[in-house]
């Protein structure tokens, strides 16, 4: 890849990023990179439902079906709008401000309206072609246009609409990502690195689903 290239997400050229920036927004959006959404995700939810006084199941094989439905969530939305590290790293940066004020007392959906919140917030905030909350819509499969929308905007008054990035946010998240979650206890995947791209191979217990994620 040429030096004198611009980067998307910041649109300056390469070479005024740090080597090490450079390292994490070229990596591949990986398994254990997915599982660390996951991760954190879980714990900001877990932070919002303690404010009001109630704790979430996060164990059991109750707690294994619904981490895995929300996996596929993430997944889902990962591949339909064709989410690169970029964009990740920012959601993650978004997740982490959230944990100081936000205050979860609807428990439907709690995971699944807490990452698209901060996903379509980081999508937009990196992109001057953006989808529309009806594409995210389809993408998930689960919600509506309009409760997209309620998510976004829920989630914007949660980080008081602190959307900035500096080099020294994103590499807050290097050691994460580059050592990635050591279990993966209720995903099972394999990827193949396949031309330009990683064919990744996810299975949900008997059930076997194939993605293609983002890769160089």
């Amino acid at each position: 890849m040429s030096s004198c290239t611009v980067l998307p997400s910041s649109l300056l050229p390469r070479t005024s990023h740090s080597p090490r920036i450079l390292e994490l927004v070229d990596m591949p959006v990986s398994p254990s990179v997915i599982e660390l959404v996951v991760d954190f995700v879980v714990n900001v939810v877990r932070e919002g439902t303690r404010r009001d006084g109630r704790s979430l199941v996060t164990e059991g094989s109750e707690w294994d079906i619904r981490r895995t439905r929300f996996t596929h969530l993430v997944l889902d939305l990962v591949m339909g709008a064709d989410i690169d590290m970029s964009c990740l790293l920012v959601c993650l940066l978004y997740l982490e401000r959230s944990k100081a004020r936000i205050h979860i007392t609807d428990s439907r959906w709690p995971f699944e309206r807490v990452f698209i919140g901060a996903v379509v917030v980081a999508h937009k905030y990196l992109n001057d072609c953006v989808w529309f909350n009806s594409h995210w819509s389809l993408f998930s499969g689960i919600f509506c246009a309009r409760s997209i929308t309620t998510a976004e905007r829920e989630f914007l008054g949660v980080v008081q609409n602190r959307l900035s990035v500096t080099e020294a946010d994103i590499l807050g998240f290097r050691r994460d990502v580059m050592h990635g979650p050591q279990r993966q206890k209720t995903l099972i995947m394999e990827t193949f690195f396949v031309g330009n791209r990683y064919e990744l191979a996810v299975a949900y217990d008997r059930t076997q689903y194939a993605y293609v994620l983002k890769g160089h």
